[in-house]
């Protein structure tokens, strides 16, 4: 190119003008070359460009799926854990119904052998009253054939007084038809001696027969009734005399007193209490071991459901550790009177 425009410019002007023109166009093919590559350049970065932004604009969705999916994941997660403490919920619910319907139950079943038990009793007392009833009526019958064989052996004893008296009353109008006045005198004395001796008898034995088959009966109700009575008693006495023994042989007066203050308050009485023994065993802390409460003797019903109640609400008790063997077996007596141990 440089030949060729050392050649131009020694030509002719008028050549020279052509070559202007003809640098003039190659300068503008140059120009235009350059703007072409710049444009393509320009076009390249704008290219560049906008593939970076599409690569960032797919990162940022990316990054946002990404978050999007954990966020969902999170709350899958929390679900299933709002779940899984549902179900926990469910099944410990269940479980409470399930121990209350056990217990519920194991009630029904308690009122059901307490109902029994009250029939039982109820059908013995029966029994009991029926043989009472029918040995009054044997022993009132009893009395009546008694009395009956009395008013016999009256009206004999009667007829034989009158046979007698009679044969008395002929042989003393013989002996008074023979010995005269004097003899008739003595034999009246001997008659009225008889006499009385007679009406002393017969006094006796009506005062006998005043005793009817009523009062006698009161008076053997009566017997057995001070019978029971002493036996009630000298059975309570002997019971009392023992109440104290076992735990009274290791705990005093003021501990057994102190023991009794910690059920009494939850220990009710209607003032016709029927008695009730139950026994019990506590472990070293003054709990009642198992919530067991064993009926021992006296009433199975009411006093004794009262008396368990009571043991196990005042429950753990305070009692002196050191004399453990002396309290960890207990026997207690309920009654309208009050508490005792044994």
């Amino acid at each position: 190119k440089a030949a060729e425009e050392n050649a131009r410019l020694k030509q002719p002007e008028a050549g020279q003008k052509e070559i202007v023109k003809q640098i003039a166009q190659l300068k503008a093919r140059e120009a235009q070359k350059i703007k072409e590559a710049k444009a393509k350049a320009a076009a390249k970065k704008a290219k560049l460009l906008k593939a970076k932004e599409a690569e960032r604009k797919k990162s940022a969705k990316e990054k946002a799926r990404k978050e999007a999916e954990k966020k969902k994941f999170a709350e899958e997660k929390a679900r299933k854990e709002v779940e899984k403490k549902k179900l926990a919920e469910e099944k410990a619910r269940k479980e409470v119904e399930k121990k209350k319907f056990a217990e519920e139950k194991a009630q029904k079943e308690a009122d059901k052998k307490k109902l029994a038990e009250e029939k039982a009793r109820k059908e013995a007392d029966k029994k009991k009253f029926a043989e009472e009833k029918a040995k009054k009526e044997a022993d009132k019958k009893k009395l009546a054939e008694e009395k009956a064989q009395k008013e016999a052996d009256k009206k004999k004893l009667a007829q034989a007084k009158a046979e007698k008296d009679a044969k008395l009353k002929a042989l003393l109008e013989r002996k008074k038809a023979q010995k005269g006045e004097q003899s008739i005198l003595k034999s009246d004395k001997i008659a009225n001696l008889i006499k009385n001796n007679a009406e002393k008898k017969a006094s006796k034995t009506n005062a006998n027969e005043k005793l009817d088959g009523a009062k006698i009966s009161d008076i053997i109700a009566k017997g057995a009734k001070d019978s029971q009575s002493k036996g009630v008693k000298a059975k309570q006495s002997s019971l009392n005399a023992s109440l104290s023994e076992k735990l009274g042989g290791g705990l005093n007066s003021s501990e057994l007193e102190a023991f009794k203050r910690q059920i009494q308050p939850c220990w009710a009485t209607f003032g016709n209490e029927i008695p009730t023994v139950v026994n019990f065993e506590l472990d070293p802390g003054g709990k009642v071991i198992g919530d067991a409460i064993r009926h021992v003797s006296g009433d199975r019903g009411s006093s004794f459901q009262r008396a368990r109640r009571a043991i196990l609400q005042c429950a753990p008790y305070k009692l002196p550790p050191e004399k453990y063997e002396n309290w960890k077996n207990v026997d207690a007596r309920f009654s309208e009177t009050g508490l005792n141990f044994n």
